[in-house]
């Protein structure tokens, strides 16, 4: 009662802002808000505060609940909205109204959550198990640094990644081109593997890891280089091949008689 009180004079004379998580835990079932908690309204209650509303949808895809690290790739979708100006009611009165109005705008974001993942073949099909994927993937390279050191991390995160990346643009080539989302070319890809596999086999026959100080770090650089979205260094290398092909190509002979 004395932390009630106190903050509630903290809110009245500082005009202060006070967040609630209504539901009070993870929710099994994120198209459903659990049953608002009452004591979550004693304050705007009492003091007919303002009360707005943010409701997000799609966090237990960026954050499962089975998963011990987050922070996997998640379209996320949130509502900012003012419920009332001045909350008239009790709580239990204000925990009802505001659960109502929340639910629906929820519902609204599953829509739209829903829409926008029509046809993307990227990391929202089959959530779930790319989400244990993901998470395994986090844990091993650190696993993979302590025990085996930078080379190994360097050799994984250069292979993995763009593994990943393969397979989800070779499903995305399957659908129709008017809906499928932009998508790496064969030929970049090509050229990628193409150039992992020779830095490989260098790598192997000359030891450049001992050879060259920093090795590790100058192939990751290489590869990030290679399949960023902003530099896509494989699709230049692929270019300047074509061009040197093209260039000591034979000039085709005509027909004989």
């Amino acid at each position: 009662m004395k932390e009630f009180v106190k903050m509630s004079s903290f809110l009245k004379h500082n005009h202060g802002i006070l967040v609630y998580c209504p539901e009070g835990t993870i929710n099994k079932h994120p198209k459903k808000l659990l049953s608002f908690r009452r004591g979550s309204f004693k304050h705007a209650s009492s003091l007919r505060a303002e009360m707005w509303s943010l409701t997000f949808v799609n966090n237990n895809l960026a954050w499962p609940r089975k998963i011990a690290l987050g922070g996997l790739p998640a379209p996320i979708f949130y509502s900012i909205k003012l419920l009332t100006e001045a909350a008239d009611g009790s709580p239990k009165q204000l925990a009802a109204s505001s659960q109502e109005q929340m639910q629906a705008q929820l519902d609204e974001l599953i829509h739209s959550s829903e829409e926008f993942r029509k046809g993307y073949p990227g990391p929202f099909r089959n959530v779930s198990l790319e989400s244990r994927f993901y998470a395994a993937f986090q844990v091993f390279t650190v696993l993979m640094y302590f025990k085996h050191g930078m080379m190994a991390l360097a050799s994984v995160l250069s292979f993995l990644p763009a593994l990943i990346l393969t397979v989800s643009d070779m499903e995305a080539s399957k659908i129709p081109q008017h809906t499928r989302p932009k998508h790496r070319s064969t030929e970049f890809w090509l050229t990628y593997w193409l150039s992992f596999g020779i830095m490989s086999v260098a790598e192997q026959s000359a030891e450049l890891s001992e050879k060259i100080a920093g090795y590790p770090l100058l192939k990751m650089g290489f590869f990030l280089w290679c399949i960023h979205p902003g530099t896509r260094g494989a699709r230049r290398i692929f270019q300047q091949i074509h061009r040197w092909v093209k260039m000591i190509q034979p000039a085709e002979v005509g027909d004989r008689d």
